[in-house]
């Protein structure tokens, strides 16, 4: 403890304050009240291996859909798949899509009543219908761009969708709407190299469904069951991955197959490992925020 002798002869304690005068030079600081509010690793959670691996599940089951949304209009563009079989497989999501739906109708929060039925069904029909009409304005917007920039742009704005996707974190990047639009924007740029107005409102409808239906119902389904992401991901990482060495390239399953075993197992365990060394400091020093909400009045 430092003192110092005033003129009386008294003893006079430094104190952390700067409107008072103190008889000490101004970089002095007493050494048992220099650190007294220093404060270590405050709020933080220690996540389990299990946790991390179910949230890294969630970021690859979004990517395998990407791939797989991809693998698709590679088949359309290719005349493999004509429009009966894109209807079916267009249908089998939204059944899917459906059948989740209904595992979450023993939730209160997210119990569907006849009258929300109705009104999902008749937004449903109105954006199926306005798609429909619109389809042959939308395939021919940007048909004089070339099919490389095409390409390179859907990319672009797909990669861009992943990274500010909602997987179910609240972060101030996350904006499930900005990530449909990304992805809607993709799916139009490769819609308009396809010559069939048919096939290219299927493909739409699809991405609809992938990218604006699902994502919601997923974080929904995650959070009510948080055990359902590896049931989830298992077989879409086995479709992306046979649909990726069937039409693309082997070498290139193989790598998404290491892409898988990168974010699914190793990140989850390098972070749960990494979680012991972390040290944050918090003190004074720190900037001031506001605790209490304002009322308005």
């Amino acid at each position: 403890m430092h003192r110092n002798k005033n003129r009386n002869g008294d003893c006079h304690r430094w104190e952390k304050v700067l409107y008072k005068r103190q008889p000490f030079p101004d970089n002095h600081t007493d050494e048992t009240l220099f650190l007294d509010q220093l404060r270590t690793n405050v709020g933080l959670v220690h996540y389990s291996f299990l946790s991390a691996f179910c949230g890294a599940c969630v970021v690859m089951a979004h990517l395998d859909l990407v791939v797989l949304f991809l693998c698709c209009f590679e088949l359309v563009q290719s005349n493999a798949i004509g429009p009966l079989a894109l209807f079916w497989i267009g249908a089998g999501v939204a059944v899917t899509l459906l059948v989740f739906s209904a595992l979450l109708q023993s939730t209160p929060v997210f119990r569907i009543t006849s009258s929300d039925f109705g009104e999902h069904f008749r937004t449903l029909a109105t954006i199926l219908a306005f798609g429909y009409a619109f389809t042959p304005v939308i395939r021919t917007l940007t048909t004089s761009i070339s099919t490389d920039s095409i390409y390179a742009s859907a990319i672009l704005l797909f990669v861009a969708s992943l990274v500010v996707h909602d997987y179910g974190i609240n972060v101030p990047v996350v904006s499930l709407p900005l990530s449909a639009n990304l992805c809607l924007a993709a799916s139009v740029f490769l819609i308009s190299r396809l010559q069939s107005d048919l096939m290219a409102f299927l493909l739409l409808a699809l991405s609809l469904c992938l990218f604006c239906f699902w994502p919601r119902l997923r974080n929904a389904l995650f959070d009510r069951w948080h055990l359902l992401p590896p049931l989830t991901l298992l077989p879409l990482s086995v479709l992306s991955t046979v649909a990726l060495a069937q039409l693309v390239e082997p070498q290139l399953a193989f790598m998404h197959f290491l892409l898988h075993l990168s974010i699914v197992l190793f990140c989850p365990w390098l972070f749960v490992r990494m979680q012991s060394i972390k040290s944050t400091i918090h003190g004074p020093w720190d900037e001031a925020t506001l605790r209490a909400s304002i009322e308005e009045k």
